[in-house]
């Protein structure tokens, strides 16, 4: 991501803080949750997806043929970012996975390859619980 993004989406967050706060929003501040307090979970990766960045000028073909190049599925492209999910055919381990996130990175035009992070935003158990 360049200094440019970096600079627009800080701009955006704040526009937004601004906002809320303008209409009469408590600000609320964030504390860490003690490590003890934490739970892990098993493992916070997708088993088969990687996002990855792409220099801005790659065209749809050059993206198509890094895909088909590692037996890899386009499952969405991310046009304002330059970005693409890609899927594998298989559930990979995770040493498999680094594997491939190195050949990946190898590429001509990729600047980055992460992980698909799996993020929960609730506990699932209290999910249902409405008070």
């Amino acid at each position: 991501m360049d200094i440019k993004s970096i600079a627009a989406l800080c701009a955006a967050a704040s526009m937004i803080l601004c906002s809320s706060l303008a209409l009469g929003a408590e600000p609320q501040v964030v504390r860490p949750v003690p490590p003890d307090q934490r739970r892990q979970a098993p493992e916070p990766y997708t088993r088969n997806t990687l996002i990855i960045s792409l220099e801005p000028d790659m065209t749809s073909w050059k993206k198509r043929r890094i895909a088909k190049r590692h037996d890899l599925e386009i499952i969405y492209e991310y046009k304002n970012f330059s970005m693409m999910a890609v899927k594998t055919k298989k559930d990979l381990e995770p040493k498999e996975m680094e594997r491939l996130i190195k050949e990946l990175e190898k590429e001509k035009g990729v600047l980055q390859v992460s992980r698909d992070r799996i993020l929960q935003l609730q506990d699932a158990k209290k999910a249902g619980d409405r008070d």
